[in-house]
């Protein structure tokens, strides 16, 4: 289960990631969708492994 909570998260942080990609290799007509559709999918389902998992203390 810790190895799951941490593979959600390394997930939340590539999709951190290609947001921020994304938006710093705008052009003229804004950020890409297909993009930035991918790095909020990707963060979206990060965070629900991360949160469907506990928390290892």
């Amino acid at each position: 289960m810790t190895a799951l909570f941490y593979l959600g998260r390394v997930a939340q942080l590539i999709g951190m990631w290609l947001l921020l990609v994304d938006l710093f290799n705008a052009g003229p007509l804004g950020p890409s969708p297909r993009l930035f559709a991918l790095g909020v999918g990707v963060f979206i389902a990060g965070w629900a492994v991360s949160r469907a998992t506990k928390r290892p203390s």
